[in-house]
């Protein structure tokens, strides 16, 4: 009787994810299998360190650089706990703020961006609009949080819903043009104190995750090692061997 798949969450950015994108291609292996021979090629690297092969490293160091944002692939879909969304005055109802927080989850928005600066020749600002930080309870796709903000809000209140690659702290301090690209750009600045807090939204609480998240990054693959207790190398070929197809691993093999 086959065993119940696990899925593996890990943070990557969208220039990673695009390179685990190509070398699955390019090896002709599905994005797990990726991953694992990533994880086959660090043992080895460690083995050649004179550490044990009949253990493996219970935490793997991650450089300060990595993605501090987690997006799981499923079936080829990318989802993540967090989102960001413009809304533009004229297209949502006058309780919009009491909308979204019906919606139950941690929600930030931004003071009214009425003075950006537009390059249109010709107007002076660009159309005023408010920045929204979503942050679902469960991984799920940009697409259906787009649905849900139209269904609370109305089929015109949004247009796109994207995914948050970069760390959440510049994402919230982008809210009033606080961010070191905003400032780099001469951007207006906004002030704090027209930041709206739905749901008990807490940046600080954010922020210590995504520092977390950088030290688990690759922890989260030797979860999967943990869940079928693989105590080496060898045990891991030989799971693959019989397993892998239930698991998108075919082989372990370039």
């Amino acid at each position: 009787m086959a065993e119940n798949k696990k899925r593996v969450s890990i943070g990557l950015t969208d220039k990673q994810y695009e390179l685990v994108e190509k070398l699955a291609k390019e090896k002709g292996f599905s994005k797990s299998a990726i991953f694992v021979l990533a994880l086959e090629e660090y043992s080895r690297k460690e083995s050649e360190q004179k550490i044990s092969e009949n253990s493996f490293p219970s935490r793997i160091r991650v450089p300060t650089n990595a993605c501090s944002v987690k997006v799981i692939i499923t079936n080829g879909k990318r989802k993540a706990r967090y989102f960001t969304f413009l809304l533009y005055p004229e297209s949502i109802p006058q309780d919009w703020q009491t909308k979204l927080e019906a919606l139950g989850v941690p929600i930030a928005i931004s003071p009214l961006h009425d003075k950006d600066l537009s390059s249109v020749e010709g107007q002076k600002y660009k159309k005023a609009h408010y920045h929204v930080i979503y942050i679902s309870k469960n991984p799920v796709t940009a697409e259906s949080v787009r649905l849900k903000i139209k269904r609370a809000l109305g089929d015109k209140s949004v247009a796109k819903v994207q995914i948050v690659v970069q760390s959440m702290e510049n994402m919230y301090l982008y809210l009033t043009h606080e961010s070191k690209d905003a400032i780099a750009k001469n951007k207006h600045k906004y002030s704090k104190r027209d930041i709206t807090l739905l749901n008990n939204f807490d940046i600080d609480r954010y922020i210590t995750l995504d520092v977390e998240d950088k030290d688990d990054m690759l922890n989260d693959v030797c979860d999967l090692i943990d869940d079928h207790n693989l105590a080496n190398m060898r045990e891991l070929r030989r799971f693959v061997k019989l397993h892998g197809v239930e698991y998108g691993l075919p082989s372990m093999k370039l």
